[in-house]
């Protein structure tokens, strides 16, 4: 099997279809980790502003990710396995994959601002208590860092789009953060 190292950048893919499949995939990486049926959205956030963060979990209190992420992307659709192995490919060092621009509404590339890129519905971000970051590929302020607060994140609002009721697609890059530390 594939493990994750903290202390590396690695491309995360979700997708999930609408009922009745209710399908969630995963992959990291450009490979398929793993696919489950969840029968509602996961964080009952529907109708709730959309905020950019390192995954805060109001139950425990705890962000699972401390550090940098990079290059967040929506698709109003499920991207294909083909079409996430190309995605991974065209973000690496060197490229060589096609990007897949069809279905997409937005893409915040983090590079130091939080500007909508997709341009589509032009959803520009509100960054708060982030630091600029070095990215995947080492890019000076190319991502952006986040504290390991609450307070940390990046406000995009509250838009009817970014509450998927039916196919999506969200791409996200995750690294660590500069100092190596893992414990926030």
């Amino acid at each position: 099997g594939r493990l994750w190292d903290d202390t590396q950048w690695h491309h995360v893919v979700i997708t999930r279809t609408p009922p009745p499949g209710n399908e969630v995939s995963i992959y990291v990486d450009g490979l398929q980790m793993g696919t489950a049926i969840v029968p509602t959205l996961a964080n009952g956030a529907t109708g709730s502003e959309m905020i950019i963060d390192s995954g805060f979990r109001a139950a425990t209190g705890q962000y699972p990710h401390i550090g940098a992420i990079d290059d967040l992307r929506i698709y109003n659709r499920v991207l294909s396995n083909a079409e996430v192995i190309e995605l991974h490919k065209s973000e690496l060092p060197g490229g060589g994959g096609t990007s897949p621009t069809a279905g997409m509404i937005a893409w915040w590339k983090l590079d130091n601002s939080a500007v909508d890129s997709a341009g589509v519905l032009n959803l520009n971000g509100l960054p708060i208590a982030v630091t600029a970051a070095n990215d995947r590929n080492n890019a000076a302020n190319g991502a952006y860092e986040f504290n390991s607060t609450l307070s940390s994140r990046i406000s995009i609002g509250n838009v009817a789009p970014l509450n998927p009721s039916g196919d999506f697609t969200i791409s996200i890059w995750a690294g660590p953060p500069a100092d190596g530390a893992q414990n926030g």
